[in-house]
Order: C-alpha cells, then sequence, then structure tokens
C-alpha cells in the first residue's frame, strides 16, 4: 500500500526551476502561518490595503 501511496503523490520542487521564478524583491514576507503571522498580515493590511 505504502508504494502505491508513494506513486500517487505529486512530487514536490523544492527549489524553483529557474533564477526568474524569484522575485527580485518582495516588500513583505511573512514566516509560518500561526497566530504571529496572521496578526502580522493583519496590520500589514491595515496599513497598506494593496499590499499582496
Amino acid at each position: 500500500k505504502k508504494e502505491t501511496e508513494k506513486k500517487n503523490r505529486k512530487d514536490k520542487t523544492r527549489y524553483p526551476i529557474n533564477s526568474t521564478s524569484i522575485p527580485p524583491e518582495v516588500p513583505y514576507l511573512l514566516i509560518g502561518g500561526g497566530t504571529a503571522a496572521f496578526s502580522a498580515f493583519r496590520s500589514i493590511k491595515s496599513r497598506d490595503p494593496k499590499a499582496k
């Protein structure tokens, strides 16, 4: 069963295939998905509504 599960999973790319996939800069970078990141996200969006 484990071999079948491994075959059905999609292979994940750990690194971008080429450097054009990486933006030259980002204004905000939140690491993680916990409460601190969520709070930071809310704070950023309240100060910069167009933030992505």
